[in-house]
């Protein structure tokens, strides 16, 4: 009987309900402006050493936190500095997994980037997930500066 009881504890631990995922109701891509505070929506950035950009998804505000995963891609080995973030980059240098704790209480999740020297211009991807429920799916490409 010992072993069964120590089955059954990890059994009802396993039944317990998921964490539910936030309810995402609005999701923007954007760039920051000249290294100002204002920011713009947009799916174009330029390939500007310094030119950040990120992105905000609108979720009902809880009293609650949730882990996000983000996984970005780029179109070629990028360099990724990503200094004290809990990144993972993979060998290839073209894919970073990023993990971090977000709060619901004031209905916004965020996260952002700036252009390092040796980034790759073309498609970049950056997918954010709520454990294995994907929230969005940002597509956007990172152009040569025209100026």
């Amino acid at each position: 009987m010992t072993t069964f009881l120590p089955f059954l504890a990890s059994l009802a631990a396993a039944m317990q309900p998921a964490e539910q995922a936030p309810n995402v109701t609005h999701g923007i891509f954007y760039a920051q402006e000249n290294g100002r505070p204002e920011i713009s929506e947009t799916n174009v950035i330029p390939l500007r050493t310094g030119q950040c950009y990120g992105w905000a998804l609108r979720v009902e505000p809880e009293q609650r936190s949730v882990t996000i995963r983000e996984v970005f891609e780029l179109p070629a080995p990028g360099n990724w500095n990503v200094g004290n973030q809990m990144s993972a980059v993979a060998r290839n240098a073209r894919t970073a997994v990023t993990e971090f704790e977000a709060p619901l209480g004031e209905g916004l999740i965020t996260h952002g980037w700036c252009v390092a020297e040796g980034d790759p211009a073309g498609p970049h991807r950056i997918r954010v997930y709520h454990g294995e429920t994907l929230l969005h799916d940002f597509r956007f490409t990172v152009r040569a500066d025209s100026h």
